[in-house]
C-alpha cells in the first residue's frame, strides 16, 4: 500500500477551515496560511518552553561546516535554537578527487590505504571545491577505480576540484558554559579542538583549527521561529505538517471560528489546548536518545 501524499499548507489550512462548515475565499486562505498558522507554530513553541520541552523530536537535525584553518569560530545558522552536541570529524585520508557523479565520488588515484572492506560504511565528507561542506555515508568502494559510492545523492556533486576527508573520527566537544572563565583558558596553540562555547550566532572553540580539513558536525534543535516554509519531502515545514497535522488542523478550526465569531470557539480552543499538551508530552525524546550516535 502507497504511503499517503504528504499536506501542505494549503490543504491543511483548507481542511482546518471547512470544519466550520464554510469553504474558505482565496482571501480568507491565505490569511490563515500567512497569519493563523505561524501564531499556532509560535503559540506550540512558547507552550514547549513554559512546559520544559524545549526539545521536540520532529526539530531534531544536523549541519556541517568546513574548518578554517586559524580560525576558532564556527557561525551558526539562524534556525538553531539549542544545540545538543558538537562534534569534530577527523581522519588520516584526505585527498582530492578525480570526478564525481549524483551518487558516487572517484577518490585520489594515490589513494593506497583504503580498501574495499576498510571503506565500506565510512563517511565522507567533501571540505573544498565544487560541493564542498557535504557529508554522505560509503556504500561500496572499489579500490580499484577508486569509485566510492554514497548511500544518497550529492546536493551538488564533485568534481576535479573537490577535496575529501574520510572520516574515521568523530571528537565530541565538551560544553563550557562560562564565557569569563572559558576567555581565561583559550590557547593561541593550533591544534584540533575539544572544547567550545556558544555565544550569539557563533561556537567558540578553545583553541584555533591546524588544518582546513576538519568537518564540524553540530546536532541541533531548530527554531520554530525560523522555519522555512518551503515545502518539499525533506524539509522540517513538510515535516512538522506530517507529524503534527491533527494539532494544527485543530488549531487552524480554532483561529477560524474566533476570525468568525462562531460559537463554537470556545470548544475548539480547549480542544486544541488539550492536543498541544498531548504532542508535547509525544515529542519529548527519550532519555540519552543520542549517547553513542556519532554520524
Amino acid at each position: 500500500m502507497a504511503l499517503p501524499a504528504d499536506p501542505t499548507i494549503a490543504t491543511l489550512c483548507t481542511e482546518g477551515w471547512k470544519k466550520t462548515g464554510v469553504t474558505p475565499s482565496a482571501a480568507e486562505l491565505a490569511r490563515a496560511q500567512t497569519e493563523f498558522l505561524q501564531e499556532i507554530l509560535n503559540d506550540i513553541g512558547t507552550r514547549s518552553v513554559l512546559t520544559g520541552n524545549t526539545r521536540l523530536k520532529t526539530l531534531q537535525t544536523k549541519t556541517t561546516s568546513v574548518a578554517v584553518k586559524g580560525s576558532r569560530t564556527i557561525e551558526l545558522a539562524e534556525d538553531v535554537d539549542e544545540e545538543y552536541s558538537v562534534a569534530i570529524l577527523d581522519g588520516t585520508l584526505r585527498g582530492t578527487a578525480q570526478s564525481g557523479a549524483a551518487s558516487a565520488i572517484t577518490l585520489s588515484a594515490s589513494e593506497t590505504a583504503l580498501t574495499a572492506a576498510r571503506g565500506l560504511g565510512k563517511y565522507i565528507f567533501t571540505t573544498g571545491g565544487t560541493g564542498s561542506n557535504q557529508l554522505r555515508q560509503i556504500v561500496l568502494y572499489n579500490a580499484t577505480t577508486k569509485v566510492a559510492t554514497i548511500d544518497s545523492a550529492w546536493t551538488t556533486p564533485p568534481d576535479l576540484t573537490t577535496t575529501y576527508l574520510i572520516v574515521e573520527g568523530i571528537h565530541l566537544c565538551d560544553e563550557d558554559n562560562d564565557l569569563g572563565e572559558f576567555d581565561y583558558y583559550l590557547t593561541t596553540a593550533a591544534r584540533r579542538p575539544s572544547v567550545y562555547k556558544k555565544y550569539g550566532r557563533q561556537l567558540i572553540f578553545d583553541a584555533p583549527f591546524d588544518l582546513a580539513t576538519y568537518g564540524v558536525l553540530v546536532r541541533y534543535y531548530q527554531n520554530l521561529n525560523q522555519v522555512d516554509l518551503v515545502e518539499g519531502s525533506t524539509t522540517l515545514i513538510t515535516r512538522i505538517l506530517r507529524n503534527w497535522r491533527a494539532v494544527l488542523t485543530q488549531g487552524i478550526y480554532w483561529k477560524t471560528c474566533v476570525s468568525q465569531n462562531d460559537a463554537q470557539e470556545q470548544t475548539a480552543k480547549i480542544e486544541y489546548e488539550r492536543m498541544v499538551g498531548a504532542l508535547l508530552v509525544k515529542e519529548i525524546p527519550f532519555g540519552g536518545e543520542f549517547m553513542g550516535l556519532t554520524i
